[in-house]
């Protein structure tokens, strides 16, 4: 059976969503963050945060981060939602 997981050098990417409104967790989300990025110029992460987690907990988050040695890129929060509308494309469990 083959690993879903990477070997030694890590993932070139890791996306994180919907993760920094726990304000208390953002030192272990950054461990897990950097123990699981490759270590290259080339891996990336792209966190996303809802409307709902205020400024100042993001900001607290790109600031440990910052402290961790990561480069820290801000895209601009304009609202637009780039996804689709439906997540869920399944069956529910338990649904008939």
């Amino acid at each position: 059976m083959r690993s879903t997981l990477p070997d030694a050098s890590g993932f070139d990417i890791v996306v994180l969503s919907d993760l920094l409104h726990f304000h208390n967790s953002h030192p272990a989300i950054l461990s897990s963050l950097t123990n699981l990025l490759a270590r290259n110029e080339s891996s990336r992460s792209f966190v996303a945060a809802g409307t709902y987690t205020p400024p100042h907990v993001c900001s607290n988050f790109v600031k440990l981060a910052v402290i961790e040695g990561l480069l820290v890129e801000e895209g601009v929060a304009d609202d637009v939602w780039r996804g689709e509308k439906e997540v869920w494309k399944g069956k529910r469990l338990g649904s008939n």
